[in-house]
């Protein structure tokens, strides 16, 4: 998360840069991005060799230099793109994913398929094929070996049974699973995929057989990089989608023609040209191939449409027409090849030829008649030069092939072709919505006003949305706006969630301001609790906030989404939250059940209150941080939340001597009276047997918990540890004197009933950075440094340091949680200064929490002052001249103990 703060917070500074987040597999997105941008892939991920990407850089073919000098700097590298990759391996390179699937990836585990990787290994073919023995790996060449044979069985149709191969197969055998219905496989993909079922059929153990083939598909299906994630957004019927675009269709009939020898069905090329430009208005189509308004429709019309049909005329003119199309293309080359489909670079190669012949006999004539001018439409009219190029074009297909093709032909081509540019001038000046940034040069829309046809515009676009969900609409929108890439998902379930999120928490997630994690409860009802570094043999460091995130989930679905049932639950009055989380040795599954009721019930309106609610749910009151830093409220608010459930669990152990403390013993009594006498009515019996009422076996004995305590001295350490960690950021020397400027501010102090979150931040506004990149770049590091990094002294005491390992665990969970809730309230997004808080960095630094552990445990007097002073040197920067003439380290030190004081008090005393 540190990471993620550190990149949002540099976006500030540095424009071009952008964040981007994905809640599903980020690789196949990474790709699509890398594409789009031409851009180049920096990762250890060995799967961007398989994908088709620009270029690739594995982190370990990075070369820093020895030294950094400005004038001589130079980074080297080694990088590598999809093509070098199957051309080294001697395949094609549709078969790059099924190689790459072979090879083992996050969605093909080998190691549960055994014997299809010693069978692989073992494989040898009575081919022998060229190049292979460049292969040094040998599993790699093993792999190489079996599809090249494989692909040899596609290509003769011919299924034998290999002469080494020890296991004999059954080539009638069917397969478990169809592969047909998978659009996003290439034909070539399906052909080797079925041939790799067949003769594998007997080599994978029928139990594991039909996993094995869905996982092997959904590989490759993720490798595949014409997979476009935006089809769970728009999922429609490809002949619906095109008709949508008045401006450019296209017949499937003519794709065959067209695409004959493509390895790939027709029904890619479609889906693709359909994904490209089915959506584009008459604006975009002219920029994108370079046209104008008057050889747009021309354009549109030779793709085929209802006018004109090239699929009702004989097979013979239809083949002779599309040689027409790509001769003219060969001759004039205008287009690059990578900017379209082949298809629409002819058509527009060959308009383009007619345009500028005509311009050509214009010139050579030297006639001035012919100048373009800005075409005013008249109904059922060609424009001049739309005239000119039918004739032109008619006579370019006929002119040589009379012979061939009767004149009639002629005549209904040339009839149909005019037809359909009419038609299309049509749309492009008649139809107000489909004109986007064109001018209405009829004379009706001449005499209207301008807001009679602003009008027009914004009635015809209300007949349209109300057809649709108003809501679907606000989402689809945000998606298409942020390219939607985040929710490849065709499961029915996530996408009716996608539709059913806030707007304002779907900006927030896709602008980097919402954690995925939470962004995932919403979308798929459970929770992955993450393992930080603690003791397995103590109690789960997430078990602590157990109850905190049962809160933190209704306010999620009271604030974001209008929730359906969920997935876990089989009623609509109760919701369920599916946590994976550790048990003991083992990993488990949570189900947290919450009363819809309690849901509706939540009143969350203003910031103030919201703001309220968060200081309830950590068990504190606007009284105890008031005068307190606001930057200071995320890290009061976790040790008070850590230290009360200590005390609830009657896991705090202090002095109570100490006058500090004493006062929680009737604490202890009065909360958990109630608890202690249930206890005590358990006998040893009663603990062996568990909530099934059977009785307990080995394994569940081994996996109980022990509740981690909590001592005095380590609550102090730990406190003592955030206003160390704060130095590197609101507490950093460079803020010192401003800091000191705002507490010596009367001006805006209140009563708890005047309190307004607002006021308290604005008061500090000017201290420090909110900004992580800053923080680095001015402050360099902490204020604070310890003397002697990882003191033996905090290691001796095995015992401590394994106690002291978990509470910092669930200090870490509870500023995690802390963190979380603060988004699910948006906060945030109300309190821009509460975004700093992303990461919760400001308030961790473990090393100084165990090098303190000791000195307040042994200390009697448990003086800050002297701890601070024995650990820490102060470093002050030079940034700022004013400050370094004024700031004194021991006057600094005892601000810092000052505020570690106050803390206390208000964390002790006030509960």
């Amino acid at each position: 998360m540190t990471l993620i703060q550190y990149l949002k917070d540099s976006m500030d500074t540095f424009q071009k840069l952008e964040l981007k987040l994905t809640v599903f597999e980020a690789d196949s997105y990474i790709s699509y991005l890398a594409n789009k941008y031409n851009a180049y892939i920096i990762s250890n991920d060995s799967d961007f060799y398989i994908y088709k990407v620009p270029e690739y850089i594995n982190f370990k073919d990075i070369i820093f230099p020895g030294n950094v000098e400005y004038e001589t700097f130079e980074i080297k590298y080694y990088s590598y793109n999809n093509k070098q990759i199957y051309e080294h391996f001697g395949l094609m390179e549709e078969m790059m994913p099924i190689f790459g699937s072979l090879c083992g990836n996050d969605y093909v585990n080998l190691e549960h398929y055994k014997e299809l990787k010693t069978y692989i290994t073992r494989y040898k073919s009575k081919i022998i094929f060229k190049g292979i023995n460049k292969i040094k790996t040998q599993y790699f060449k093993r792999i190489v070996i079996f599809l090249l044979q494989m692909y040899e069985n596609v290509k003769h149709n011919n299924i034998e049974n290999n002469e080494n191969n020890k296991i004999q197969r059954n080539s009638n055998n069917i397969n478990d699973i169809s592969i047909s219905s998978y659009e996003d496989l290439s034909n070539l993909q399906k052909l080797i995929l079925e041939e790799i079922f067949k003769d594998t059929h007997n080599i994978i153990e029928e139990k594991h057989r039909f996993e094995f083939q869905k996982t092997l598909i959904d590989s490759v299906r993720e490798y595949n990089p014409n997979r476009k994630i935006q089809k769970i957004i728009n999922k429609v019927d490809i002949d619906k989608k095109l008709s949508k675009n008045k401006f450019l269709r296209m017949n499937e009939k003519i794709l065959e023609l067209y695409y004959s020898n493509s390895e790939l069905p027709i029904k890619d090329h479609v889906s693709q040209i359909t994904n490209d430009f089915g959506s584009f208005s008459v604006d975009q189509l002219i920029n994108h191939f370079n046209l104008t308004k008057d050889t747009l429709p021309i354009f549109a019309s030779l793709c085929g449409n209802d006018k004109l049909k090239i699929t009702e005329f004989s097979r013979d003119f239809q083949n002779h027409f599309y040689s027409i199309l790509k001769d003219e293309n060969n001759n004039n080359n205008r287009m690059d090849s990578g900017s379209m489909y082949d298809y629409y670079r002819n058509i527009v190669n060959f308009i383009s030829n007619i345009y500028d012949t005509i311009q050509m006999e214009k010139n050579d004539k030297n006639e001035n008649e012919l100048e373009l001018h800005e075409y005013v439409y008249e109904e059922n009219k060609l424009s001049p030069l739309q005239k000119m190029m039918n004739e032109k074009i008619v006579k370019n297909i006929f002119n040589d092939h009379l012979k061939k093709f009767y004149i009639s032909v002629q005549r209904k081509f040339s009839k149909a072709l005019n037809k359909s540019v009419i038609e299309y001038n049509k749309i492009f000046y008649e139809e107000p919505n489909n004109m986007n940034s064109f001018n209405k040069t009829n004379n009706e829309n001449k005499n209207k006003s301008p807001t009679e046809n602003e009008t027009e515009i914004e009635t015809e676009i209300e007949t349209e949305t109300k057809t649709k969900n108003p809501k679907e609409l606000a989402i689809k929108a945000i998606i298409d706006k942020n390219e939607g890439d985040s929710f490849f998902c065709t499961n029915e379930f996530i996408k009716n969630r996608v539709f059913s999120l806030d707007e304002q928490v779907l900006e927030s997630y896709y602008a980097s301001d919402y954690n995925i994690k939470l962004l995932n409860i919403l979308i798929n009802d459970h929770f992955i609790c993450i393992q930080y570094f603690e003791m397995i043999d103590k109690q789960n460091c997430w078990n602590i906030t157990e109850d905190l995130r049962k809160e933190m989930y209704k306010i999620m679905f009271n604030l974001n989404i209008k929730h359906s049932r969920s997935k876990y639950s089989d009623n609509d009055e109760t919701y369920v939250i599916k946590e994976f989380t550790r048990k003991g040795e083992d990993l488990s599954n949570n189900k947290l059940i919450i009363k819809t009721k309690e849901i509706d019930e939540l009143s969350l309106n203003s910031t103030n209150e919201r703001f309220i609610k968060y200081l309830t749910l950590f068990k504190c009151k606007i009284d105890d941080i008031m005068d307190l830093p606001y930057f200071i409220i995320p890290c009061l608010t976790s040790l008070r939340f850590l230290l009360l459930k200590k005390l609830e669990t009657n896991s705090f152990i202090f002095n109570k001597e100490n006058s500090l403390y004493s006062h929680l013993s009737n604490y202890i009594i009065n909360n958990n009276n109630g608890n202690n006498k249930e206890n005590s009515k358990r006998s040893q019996d009663d603990l062996n047997i568990n909530k099934e009422g059977t009785q307990k076996n080995i394994n569940d004995i081994k996996n109980e918990e022990t509740i981690t305590k909590l001592y005095d001295y380590e609550f102090e350490a730990l406190l003592a540890s955030c206003i160390a960690a704060l130095s590197f950021t609101y507490l950093h020397t460079n803020s010192f004197l401003k800091l000191k400027e705002s507490e010596t501010d009367k001006t805006s102090m209140m009563t708890s009933s005047e309190y307004l979150i607002r006021n308290h931040i604005k008061k500090y506004v000017t201290v420090g950075y909110h900004n992580l990149y800053d923080d680095l770049r001015y402050n360099k590091s902490r204020s604070l440094q310890l003397i002697h990094p990882w003191s033996i002294e905090c290691m001796e005491d095995i015992n401590q340091l394994e106690n002291s390992i978990q509470i910092y665990a669930e200090y870490i969970n509870i500023l995690n949680t802390n963190t979380n809730t603060l988004e699910a309230l948006k906060l945030p997004i109300d309190l821009p200064e509460f975004r700093s808080f992303t990461s919760m960095y400001h308030f961790q630094w473990e090393q100084a929490f165990h090098c303190m552990v000791n000195p307040f445990k042994l200390s009697n007097e448990k003086n800050i002052s002297s701890i601070f002073h024995n650990l820490f040197t102060v470093t002050i920067l030079n940034n700022n001249e004013d400050n370094t003439s004024t700031i004194n380290p021991t006057e600094y030190i005892n601000y810092l103990c000052d505020l570690y004081n106050k803390m206390l008090t208000r964390l002790i005393l006030n509960i």
